[in-house]
């Protein structure tokens, strides 16, 4: 039996003297089995360390659960739990649980205790479980519903779900929903009454597409029920679209029926849950038409709940907080969405201002509106961004721009982007806005290919490698840049006064702006635009016309100077073909004399 959790308490407590951190009645009518969990200290308000014997103590109805106290020796840690006895809690008793520390230090500690139930029924079928279930429907094809539904055939209870011939003819069956389970047995609690009367039983093959017979059903003058078991095949389950479809079929055959009358108090179905029901999580399907929430038949694979909320509560029933996306769906999230597990390809998510802490989402294109978080970065891989804000993530293999979507920064903190491009056709280039945050937030961009349009502020400091891009642009703000790899150009408007860094292989680099900083420029350029003003621009990069005719020196001599301020390079041949002259007092500017 799986456990359950009834109830749980927290607050901070003394419990340097006894107190009572728990107080409840499991149950007003069903008595059960119990054990109760206390954990002391959260990380802030602990125990003193000192260890030592502590007490709990356990009352049921007002009796004290022998032995008492239970005593449990703690290490020094200045965090500990702990198990208490099983116990058993009649029908409306009311379960009291108390902690006793011996230290006298222990006069604030954050304490949070659980009662559980061990003997609690499961409602999850898992893989291989055996699971009973009562018909989903039936269909009546000749004869007269003379009394109960077939609701009736659940419970063993003497309410009957009975029919009566038609001119001696019958002829109903009842449909059960198993997924993706497998059928063993179907079980009959009840009788035909007619003591000449007889009724053949079958169940419909899937396979074959037709009934085959597991049964004959023999009429008697007495109305009391009979008990009979009959097995299945694994091939009386449908497949496709009547997926865990089973029927079992009640006719006259060869029978003629003289006033009978069929009494079902009973009828359950056997089956067990193949490993394909939630092994790749709930399924959704936004195009399917299937909201029904029944655990192991709904939202299994093959048979996907078509509705966001169908899906939430098949996740609240089973604990299940894994999701597969079926191919053109649309999520939109409702409610907090926090570590959820959300795969698929080309489908679609809308954030719709949900909590996503810790989520992680595979394959969404596009992924819109706001998403926040607390403590766990949310993880999006594979996936293409729309006009989105997100708090800090980490992206992996991401596409940015769908439909010219800006891409916004929801909070302060770590942003990691690896294998991020452009998903603007064209020139055009996505737009990234980090500004107006509050405090200091890292952006971090590894291996991006196509244009970017940065907008910064003084908060941020932002590392972007370019594996192969277009345009850079960046509206500093004040941030710290540095942007490094192979690109097309790169545009800075500048504020502020953070320093900005160019180190690669570009066409032009332009700047603008007024800002009390720095920009150096080192690699190679096409050419350098500056409008800026009190800014320092560091040129140190060598120009594609330089670095041809440097080509062209390869083998041949290099003189330095004795002060080191002047290098005179020759071609293979002996021939000066350039001075360079140092000037400044570092970083240094090299100016060349072309012979």
């Amino acid at each position: 039996m799986p456990i359950a959790e009834i109830d749980t308490e927290n607050a901070d407590r003394d419990i340097s003297s006894l107190i009572a951190v728990l107080t409840h009645t499991p149950s007003a009518t069903v008595p059960m089995l119990c054990q109760g969990y206390v954990e002391l200290g959260d990380g802030t308000k602990d125990l003193d360390g000192s260890g030592g014997a502590f007490q709990l103590e356990i009352t049921v109805g007002g009796q004290t659960v022998q032995p008492n106290p239970q005593t449990v020796t703690f290490s020094t840690d200045d965090r500990g739990a702990v198990w208490t006895t099983p116990f058993p809690v009649p029908a409306n008793a009311e379960v009291v649980m108390s902690v006793l520390s011996p230290n006298a230090g222990d006069t604030d500690v954050d304490v949070t205790a659980y009662l559980y139930q061990l003997d609690a029924p499961s409602t999850v079928v898992t893989s291989g479980a055996v699971a009973n279930i009562a018909p989903n429907s039936y269909t009546l094809t000749t004869g007269t519903q003379s009394s109960g539904t077939v609701t009736n055939t659940e419970a063993l209870d003497g309410t009957n779900h009975e029919h009566t011939d038609a001119t001696g003819e019958m002829d109903l069956y009842y449909e059960f929903l198993v997924g993706s389970g497998s059928p063993g047995s179907v079980r009959f609690d009840g009788y035909l009454n007619g003591i000449n009367d007889g009724l053949e039983v079958y169940g419909y093959d899937w396979v074959a597409a037709g009934w085959v017979q597991i049964a004959t059903l023999a009429g008697k003058a007495l109305s009391v029920n009979d008990t009979f078991e009959w097995p299945l095949t694994a091939a009386m389950a449908g497949t496709g679209a009547n997926l865990g479809k089973v029927r079992v079929r009640f006719t006259d055959g060869a029978f003629t029926l003289t006033t009978a009358t069929l009494a079902v108090d009973r009828l359950l179905l056997s089956y067990s849950q193949t490993a394909g029901g939630y092994t790749d999580g709930i399924e959704v399907d936004t195009n399917a038409s299937n909201t029904n929430t029944v655990v192991g038949i709904d939202g299994v694979k093959g048979n996907p709940v078509s509705t966001w909320a169908a899906a939430l509560t098949l996740s609240t029933a089973t604990g299940i907080k894994q999701f597969h996306v079926v191919n053109g769906s649309t999520i939109t999230l409702s409610a907090n969405s926090d570590n959820y597990t959300m795969v698929g390809k080309g489908w679609s998510l809308v954030l719709n201002g949900q909590s996503i802490d810790g989520i992680y989402v595979h394959g969404a294109c596009a992924v819109t509106g706001t998403g926040t978080n607390g403590v766990t970065r949310p993880t999006f891989d594979r996936c293409c961004f729309g006009a989105v804000t997100l708090p800090p993530s980490e992206i992996r293999d991401c596409g940015f721009g769908v439909a010219s979507g800006t891409f916004t920064a929801q909070a302060a903190g770590d942003y990691l982007i690896v294998g991020g491009f452009s998903s603007v056709p064209g020139s055009g280039v996505p737009n990234l806005v980090f500004s107006g945050l509050g405090s200091a937030t890292g952006i971090n961009v590894r291996g991006w290919t196509g244009g970017s349009n940065w907008t910064l502020d003084s908060d941020c400091t932002i590392s972007h490698e370019v594996f192969a891009g277009g345009g850079q642009t960046f509206t500093t703000g004040g941030a710290d840049v540095e942007l490094r790899g192979t690109f097309r150009s790169a545009t800075f408007t500048l504020s502020g006064a953070g320093t900005v860094q160019v180190v690669g292989t570009t066409g032009p680099v332009t700047i603008s702006g007024t800002a009390t900083t720095a920009v150096n420029i080192y690699g190679v350029i096409s050419s350098l635009t500056d409008t800026s003003v009190n800014t320092t621009v560091n040129n140190l990069a060598m120009s594609y016309a330089v670095q041809n005719e440097l080509k062209g020196l390869q083998g041949g001599k290099v003189i330095t100077n004795a002060a080191g301020t002047q290098v005179q390079m020759h071609d293979p041949a002996g021939n000066l073909v350039v001075t360079l002259d140092r000037t400044g007092t570092g970083p240094y500017t090299w100016t060349p004399t072309w012979a």
